[in-house]
């Protein structure tokens, strides 16, 4: 618990530009092998505190409800969801 806390300090007095974290992202194998991997090696090399996880599936949605952000081509049928085109 002392050693979350002073993560927790620490991380409140580091740059403010920087994300830090884990970033969940879930997306199309195809689409994200070729298009959205690559947009993220800059992304993340602008900010090395971040932790990225991409999981890349056929079917990416509904079923990743763990991610933080799901990419989805076609449309939304679950209405739980928040939409944003891309």
């Amino acid at each position: 618990l002392l050693g979350q806390i002073e993560e927790l300090r620490d991380s409140l007095h580091g740059d403010a530009r920087q994300l830090g974290g884990t970033l969940r992202i879930a997306a199309p194998f195809g689409y994200g092998r070729s298009r959205l991997a690559p947009a993220l090696v800059p992304f993340t090399r602008q900010h090395p505190q971040l932790k990225l996880q991409l999981d890349l599936r056929e079917t990416p949605f509904p079923d990743r409800h763990d991610a933080d952000a799901v990419v989805h081509i076609g449309t939304v049928r679950d209405s739980s969801w928040v939409a944003r085109e891309l």
